[in-house]
């Protein structure tokens, strides 16, 4: 059994290699229709692949919090 590359779809039949994109081994990446191959060449080409998610139906909101995310020496010192 093969994962598209594009769709996540695992019953359908994934024959068609675009390990190339990424510059893998053949058949690492496979995807089940041209359609898929063709939107995945389209999100490879202006960078937003790895933000490609479609298993993930809403965003998640980023919390609201008076606390830093992120505690460094320089949230400690005066600027003046």
């Amino acid at each position: 059994m093969s994962i598209c590359s594009y769709c996540y779809e695992t019953n359908k039949v994934c024959k068609i290699e675009v390990g190339h994109f990424w510059n893998n081994e053949p058949y690492l990446a496979v995807v089940c229709s041209e359609d898929c191959k063709k939107k995945l060449w389209e999100l490879v080409q202006n960078g937003t692949w790895m933000e490609h998610a479609p298993f993930i139906t809403k965003k998640r909101k980023k919390p609201k919090s008076s606390v830093p995310s992120a505690l460094t020496d320089k949230q400690f010192t005066k600027h003046e």
